[in-house]
């Protein structure tokens, strides 16, 4: 007879594996989602970063060019991201004059809208990123 209860026992809690399994699945795989998306997004804004240092970079020598600097862009971003970006350079034409190189691209050029269904859409967000320096 003990064996029966304790199998009255089990029966009774078999499904709850389940449950707490159904329960806590979403949550996880929206943290998931959410790492994902922030990891892309974080290695998105590194390289547009990087590539508007270089274009100011150029753009602070004498002599440079707007073609110059787009061209430097270029060399430091995928290929897949360069139909979307949008460059706005600023080449000072004397020594001391500012320089600012600022790039624009689509955070969904660079990441899936991932997170979307939970009201986090990614839609007409831009990555930016602006460096400002000095002609030479």
């Amino acid at each position: 007879m003990i064996i029966r209860g304790h199998r009255r026992s089990q029966s009774k809690h078999s499904g709850m594996l389940s449950l707490e399994l159904v329960l806590v699945l979403p949550l996880i795989a929206l943290v998931l989602f959410a790492v994902c998306e922030f990891g892309l997004l974080f290695s998105g804004r590194q390289s547009l970063v990087a590539a508007s240092r270089a274009g100011a970079r150029i753009a602070s020598l004498a002599g440079a060019t707007e073609e110059d600097v787009n061209r430097a862009v270029e060399e430091h971003v995928d290929p897949v991201l360069w139909q979307d970006l949008n460059i706005d350079s600023q080449v000072g034409r004397n020594s001391g004059d500012l320089v600012v190189v600022t790039l624009r691209l689509p955070m969904t050029s660079v990441s899936p809208d991932l997170l979307k269904f939970v009201g986090l859409s990614l839609r007409d967000q831009d990555l930016v990123a602006e460096t400002v320096m000095c002609k030479e």
